[in-house]
């Protein structure tokens, strides 16, 4: 009798038959007490031994699959020759930032364009082209294949009708929002996508400055009214919310600022009817301080029974005391080093004092100053200076100290005014004549500033005026009026990559006596890293032998392009031209000198490091140089 499955001596075994797969043979000999654990392990021997060689059959299979290179291809996009939808056209298309990973089919390849057409519609949807019509064809006789799309974008589509509704307690609030022609969307404006969206944050920006900062957008209906016509209706539905007090302010963060600094400059009153701008103002007002490197101020998400809206002002200190250091050198200047040492919290109140000294081949010079915020008035600080000079130039040798007290205003939108007393004991060795002066003056000055960055403008300007009378205690005949002022310009051409067009003008005066009567290191000059590039410090003007007189007035001109080619890496092109004039006015009929060169930047955290080659335009024999270097931390202007 055979032994069968069922018979006590027979026990299943894994062995390799010849086709390379597990198989069962009988085996014989086994006692039956002994059967049922030498099936368990005959079981994992064969499940272990079967699951390898699965595995190994698996990747033999899919080898070639995944040696297939797929069904490469390009994507073309025609029908519209407007770049600019071009370029967000190609942004949005999974089709062609996919072409490095091709599909394994042409079907699948299909597929994958297909899904970029509901995405190309959202897009002319967003630029107004509503009856837009796409198609995408694959020419499969191209190597590689060729998927393109033909996109029509029909007609620019405009709107026919704005509404605006507002329900809740603050129904009322309706007529005195703007209405959507002063938001850029009137009848007849193209119904675009940003100005739709715009428009309706803006009614949420007014909304919360008429007390209602948990207002919401219901409904925001673009509604294509007639395709005939290609008009569309725009429709707004907001929920005012409840109308909102300003509630209890809570200050976090503060460690060595007194809580104090920060209350007062809070411009909103607890009960207050809740304004939106009052948020800005506070936090524009804190980061000005300078004491703080993030200032958040957010309100409740509900208020509390009476209407009361909580608040809070969360701060980050900065490090409070600063050490810096800078290198430069410029070809008529030589080598100079500045140190500075501040200190922006003394005493926990945000009063500031600080230590500056610069030593060059021509400068050795100590200033110190003190700020105390809040004088006599929240919007006013006290400021005392003195500084301790020596200056060694082609024009004169001067040592002098100089003090001085001013009272600060802060205008607001960036606007600073100050004035106050200054003393100036100085000791003057010109060309002419050595003399000592002890001049009081009551220096004047006007700013305004509204540049993006301080150290790297790309937008906004920076006007200065500055004014101050002059009486020489030694003498009283001697007295003069000195005005100075500036303006800067900057303007963003392009964003990415960056360019900038910077253009500055200056012009100064002398009032009041002739040029000899006002000391040498009072005097205008022009020429240099700050003033007309390609020219030697302080020689563009009247000259005797050679060395510079300086003038009783001056006119500067720089315009710059600024141009960015990586994150770190840019350069500039400039032109400068200008000079000091005798006379009391800049008088154009005398020599004014240009300047031209080429600079490289290198753009750190602090500021660029520049690099500057200029060439003068207008040389003269024996006086300038062919070129000037110079090499500084921070633009020109």
């Amino acid at each position: 009798m055979e032994p069968t499955r069922e018979s006590p001596a027979y026990a299943p075994q894994s062995e390799p038959p010849a086709d390379g797969f597990p198989g069962v043979v009988g085996t014989f000999g086994v006692e039956p007490q002994r059967r049922n654990s030498t099936r368990r392990r005959i079981a994992r021997g064969l499940g272990s031994k079967a699951a390898l060689r699965l595995a190994c059959a698996l990747i033999f299979c899919a080898a070639p699959a995944m040696a297939q290179p797929g069904v490469p291809y390009e994507t073309v996009i025609e029908g519209t020759e407007d770049h600019t939808l071009l370029q967000a056209l190609e942004s949005v298309s999974a089709t062609r930032d996919l072409q490095q990973r091709p599909p394994l089919t042409l079907s699948l390849l299909r597929r994958r364009a297909e899904k970029d057409i509901p995405v190309f519609r959202k897009v002319l949807q967003s630029r107004g082209h509503y009856g837009a019509d796409i198609r995408v064809s694959i020419d499969d006789t191209a190597a590689p294949l060729r998927v393109v799309f033909h996109v029509d974008p029909g007609p620019l589509y405009r709107v026919s009708q704005a509404d605006i509704r507002v329900a809740g307690p603050g129904a009322s609030i309706t007529d005195r929002l703007p209405s959507l022609e002063s938001l850029g969307l009137p009848v007849g404006a193209p119904a675009e996508s940003r100005p739709i969206l715009d428009a309706g944050e803006t009614l949420l920006e007014e909304m919360a400055r008429r007390g209602y900062p948990l207002a919401r957008i219901q409904e925001r209906r673009v509604v294509v009214v007639d395709h005939r016509t290609r008009e569309v209706r725009v429709s707004y539905a907001f929920e005012s919310g409840p109308l909102c007090r300003f509630g209890p302010t809570t200050i976090e963060g503060l460690s060595t600022v007194d809580e104090s600094v920060v209350r007062r400059k809070i411009p909103w009153r607890e009960g207050q009817v809740f304004n939106q701008d009052l948020i800005a103002t506070a936090r524009n007002q804190l980061i000005g301080l300078e004491l703080f490197s993030l200032v958040r101020i957010e309100h409740a998400d509900k208020p509390e029974a009476d209407g009361r809206l909580p608040m809070t002002v969360e701060v980050v200190e900065r490090k409070q005391r600063t050490v810096r250091a800078g290198l430069s050198y410029l070809t008529d200047e030589g080598a100079g080093i500045r140190t500075s040492w501040e200190n922006r919290n003394l005493f926990g109140r945000g009063d500031r004092v600080a230590f500056q000294g610069e030593v060059s081949d021509i400068y050795l010079a100590l200033d110190g100053s003190f700020r105390k915020r809040e004088f006599l008035r929240e919007d006013q600080s006290l400021l005392l200076s003195g500084r301790l000079a020596e200056e060694d130039t082609d024009a004169f040798v001067s040592r002098n100290i100089t003090t001085g007290a001013m009272a600060e205003r802060d205008l607001g939108a960036g606007m600073r005014f100050s004035t106050g007393l200054a003393l100036r004991i100085s000791e003057v060795d010109d060309i002419t004549s050595e003399d000592e002066f002890v001049f009081l003056s009551m220096p004047s000055h006007f700013t305004r500033d509204t540049v993006d960055n301080p150290l790297d403008a790309s937008r906004g300007g920076r006007f200065q005026f500055s004014v101050a009378p002059f009486a020489d205690i030694l003498d009283q005949e001697s007295h003069f009026l000195k005005v100075y002022g500036s303006y800067s310009h900057f303007l963003q051409l392009r964003e990415t990559p960056r360019a900038v067009f910077a253009l500055r003008a200056a012009v100064g005066t002398l009032w009041g006596t002739g040029r000899n009567s006002v000391p040498a290191d009072l005097r205008y000059y022009a020429g240099g890293g700050g003033s007309i590039r390609g020219y030697a410090f302080q020689s563009v003007g009247p000259l005797s032998d050679d060395d510079p007189l300086g003038g009783r007035s001056l006119l500067e001109l720089s315009n710059e392009l600024r141009m960015n080619v990586t994150e770190t890496l840019g350069f500039a092109v400039f032109l400068d031209g200008g000079a000091a004039f005798e006379s009391a006015y800049p008088d154009l009929e005398e020599s004014v000198r240009w300047g031209t060169g080429l600079g490289l930047r290198y753009f750190t955290p602090i500021g660029p490091f520049r690099i500057d080659v200029a060439f003068p335009l207008n040389r003269r024999d024996d006086v300038d140089d062919s070129y000037q270097v110079y090499i500084s931390l921070g633009q020109a202007f």
